[in-house]
């Protein structure tokens, strides 16, 4: 089921009517003039066409933590969770931007919260844009009660400005890109370093080998390797990384069955040291997940698992490989993931800056929850 709430720049934002469409309500907000009297509006979807939503997806230059099969493992109806699909139309109902996230709803309130991955994609990363698409969609969830409106930036792209003039709380990450394009096997390996290098071949010395894995033994290597280096971080002061789920949702799972995720596995003949799921789209790569023994980082397998998907993506004709993130304090040699941004800055990739951001949607209702619960204690 598909609903539409509109916009059209003219007058002020507090000059705010609405309608019924339906047996739904729906918003009718206003902006300042930026150009002619353009009007906008967007439709909001509780699924998708995925075929149709991954070709505009790639028209409008999304990544995967937009993609319809990334949104469907993220939600798990035991936690009263719904995805949204949102789109934006110009006047001549032209596709201007995607948006997409999960709404969770309270089982005891008449509340819920929403939260999304990766920031909204419009047209040409236009900042006047993307403004009144936020705007829009915080009027959407708004009139589903939702309280708290979570943003991440997993592979997103400037302009970031939105969120701080829509008041969000912002938090900054780096994460770490390689490009691949127009590079040969022995550019990309001279461009790590003297000191990557040689721990490659370290590796190689240690008879240290690496498959693609892609199946369900594969992802129980995984997480057995992901909860190993999760408690080496809890030991060292860093936050909870590991990885949980039940039989009933096991959204890596769900992603490599769709073809949109691959499972790498680093062996010392046959023994796994390392394990990374890879996230694959419009011939980019993403390590969404890696666990490592504590015997592999001796070995230097984790290293020559990376250098091994490298080449794998390289020869594939992909034409970048994200290393994933952290947050921007890990620049701090006295923050607990200093070592994690140390030790993916030594690949000599690009380090992009990327803004995140929450915000409390209904300020009250919120405070009210929170001191309901403060007295039930």
């Amino acid at each position: 089921m598909v609903f539409c709430c509109s916009l059209v720049s003219g007058c002020r934002l507090n000059q705010k009517a609405h309608f019924q469409l339906g047996s739904r309500e729906t918003f009718l907000a206003e902006l300042p003039r930026t150009d002619s009297s353009s009007k906008f509006h967007v439709s909001i979807a509780l699924s998708c066409d995925e075929k149709s939503w991954a070709k505009d997806l790639a028209t409008l230059g999304g990544r995967l933590f937009l993609s319809s099969p990334w949104i469907a493992s993220q939600v798990n109806p035991e936690r009263l969770e719904q995805p949204r699909f949102f789109k934006l139309y110009d006047e001549s109902n032209r596709l201007q931007g995607l948006f997409a996230g999960i709404l969770q709803r309270s089982r005891y309130t008449r509340t819920a919260t929403f939260h999304a991955d990766t920031l909204p994609i419009v047209r040409g990363h236009d900042d006047t844009l993307i403004q009144i698409f936020c705007t829009l969609i915080e009027n959407e969830l708004r009139r589903l009660g939702v309280m708290t409106f979570e943003i991440g930036s997993y592979a997103a792209k400037p302009p970031f400005d939105f969120l701080i003039q829509s008041r969000f709380k912002t938090t900054e990450r780096i994460e770490f890109t390689l490009p691949l394009t127009e590079r040969s096997e022995s550019e990309l390996l001279r461009s790590f370093g003297e000191a990557r290098r040689r721990n490659i071949r370290a590796a190689e010395r240690n008879r240290i080998t690496v498959r693609e894995v892609s199946t369900a033994a594969g992802l129980a290597t995984l997480r057995r390797l992901q909860l190993e280096s999760g408690e080496r971080v809890l030991q060292r002061g860093g936050g909870d990384i590991r990885f949980s789920s039940d039989k009933s949702h096991d959204p890596y799972r769900m992603l490599v069955e769709a073809k949109i995720c691959r499972v790498f596995i680093a062996y010392q003949d046959l023994n796994p040291l390392s394990a990374t799921l890879c996230g694959i789209d419009n011939n980019r790569a993403y390590l969404i997940l890696a666990g490592h023994a504590h015997e592999g980082l001796k070995l230097q397998s984790g290293t020559y698992l990376y250098w091994q998907v490298m080449r794998t993506f390289l020869g594939e004709g992909f034409t970048e490989v994200s290393l994933g993130g952290c947050k921007r304090s890990a620049q701090e040699k006295t923050d607990p993931e200093y070592g994690v941004y140390h030790y993916k800055r030594l690949w000599n990739g690009q380090e992009n800056i990327c803004v995140s951001g929450v915000k409390t949607l209904r300020p009250l209702a919120s405070a009210t929850l929170k001191l309901i619960r403060y007295f039930r204690r």
